[in-house]
């Protein structure tokens, strides 16, 4: 029973992974609710979260805590390329594996991948990465079905994303290779960039169809 309440409240959550509610992403929050944790930590969840939250919960609903940030419109990630030293530390730091690029070669975000947490631009120690406001991420109070369906989506692609990026780093533990691939041991290649391009462009078009736009 508590596993399936964990997974309601976990799937009521944006699943941007920003960690703004002061825990490590979504799930570590939807365990921290389920023992008595206050329901109005998630800015970018905002209004709306907050209401399911305290259906699932059985709570009253609560004005979002200012203190861990404010609901605001959503932000990608973009990187000056001119500036950018290829350190690869916002690679590392993107939990939705929405930056490609090589150790000491220019990186990119791929803008339909990026859930806009901003981890990256804490992460960059040139400050080459600023968050550009585009629309408005999660509307106050009421949500049409219609809205509410396609923030469900992005939720499941953004939680798909973590996974596999949490999958993959777990693979290099066990087989005790360095993430961070300015290591000496893990050469990056032209045709390993050439694929990882590949596989993100595959996946832009996968999120998009999931998304239901045009390719």
């Amino acid at each position: 029973m508590e596993n399936e309440i964990l997974e309601r409240i976990n799937r009521a959550l944006p699943q941007t992974q920003c960690r703004k509610c002061g825990f490590d992403g979504c799930e570590p929050y939807a365990q921290a609710l389920i023992a008595g944790a206050e329901i109005n930590r998630c800015p970018p969840g905002g209004d709306s979260t907050i209401k399911i939250l305290s259906s699932i919960m059985g709570t009253s609903p609560l004005p979002l805590d200012s203190s861990y940030g404010i609901t605001k419109a959503k932000a990608e990630a973009y990187i000056h390329e001119k500036d950018c030293i290829g350190c690869t530390k916002c690679i590392i730091a993107c939990p939705v594996d929405a930056i490609i690029g090589a150790a000491k070669l220019m990186h990119t975000v791929l803008k339909d991948e990026c859930s806009g947490c901003d981890l990256c631009v804490k992460a960059c120690p040139v400050d080459c990465i600023e968050m550009r406001s585009e629309k408005i991420y999660h509307s106050v109070g009421q949500v049409s079905n219609s809205e509410f369906a396609k923030k469900q989506r992005q939720a499941v692609f953004w939680r798909e994303r973590f996974d596999n990026r949490n999958q993959r780093h777990d693979n290099l533990k066990k087989k005790k290779i360095p993430e961070d691939k300015n290591s000496a041991t893990i050469p990056f290649s032209r045709e390993e960039a050439r694929k990882e391009i590949l596989a993100a462009i595959s996946r832009t078009q996968a999120k998009r169809e999931l998304m239901g736009r045009p390719r």
